[in-house]
């Protein structure tokens, strides 16, 4: 069982568009990616995003993945080039090995 499951993460069927708002490295005019929707039953009402990134190595020479869980917040940000608002979201994270 992979790490996200054993924290209770679930993959939805619901897509939302959301911003990093410069977390990404790039959203700092409030670009968009629309993404799935990930849900958690010890966070009951609250919906998240997630981003892999693999590639990483321990000192021990074992590769490994990280999941990075953002969660959508309440905050909207406008987009610049459309003035549409979106939710930002804010960063949550786990390793898995």
């Amino acid at each position: 069982m992979k790490l996200v499951e054993k924290q209770g993460f679930v993959k939805t069927n619901e897509k939302i568009e959301v911003t990093f708002n410069g977390w990404d490295g790039k959203s700092y005019n409030g670009e968009t990616r629309k993404m799935n929707v990930w849900v958690c039953g010890k966070m009951p009402g609250r919906k998240f995003v997630n981003t892999r990134k693999g590639g990483f190595e321990r000192c021990d020479g074992k590769h490994y993945s990280i999941d990075a869980f953002f969660v959508v917040t309440n905050r909207m940000v406008v987009e610049k080039a459309t003035g549409i608002e979106h939710p930002e979201v804010d960063y949550w994270c786990s390793e898995e090995c």
